[in-house]
């Protein structure tokens, strides 16, 4: 699947997050992106991360299990998850050091 088609299925909007008592936090989808690089420079990735969590009663403080990574290579989608992030991260060499990976799949 193309990175355009992905982004129509997963959506670019501004969804909201939080309970009503604490306010509403506007968030962007994809939340945010990251380059990954192979260990030997040979293959780039593009993650995307998008906001995917629903419990509505939650604070709105945004952590990665609240997030969904989506890997993009050469402009079509290669997996999501984070299984198969910290897959693609050894399989290529990548040293990948995001805070409370593992978050969800």
């Amino acid at each position: 699947m193309a990175k355009t088609d992905v982004l129509k299925l997963m959506g670019t909007q501004v969804v909201k997050a939080g309970p009503s008592f604490e306010g509403v936090k506007l968030i962007n989808n994809p939340f945010r992106t990251e380059t990954l690089l192979s260990g030997d420079g040979s293959k780039t990735l593009e993650v995307l991360f998008f906001y995917t969590y629903e419990d509505q009663e939650s604070d709105i403080t945004i952590t990665n299990g609240d997030l969904t990574p989506l890997v993009v290579e050469e402009g079509k989608l290669k997996g999501w998850g984070w299984i198969f992030v910290k897959q693609i991260a050894k399989l290529y060499d990548i040293d990948i050091r995001i805070d409370g990976l593992g978050g969800g799949d």
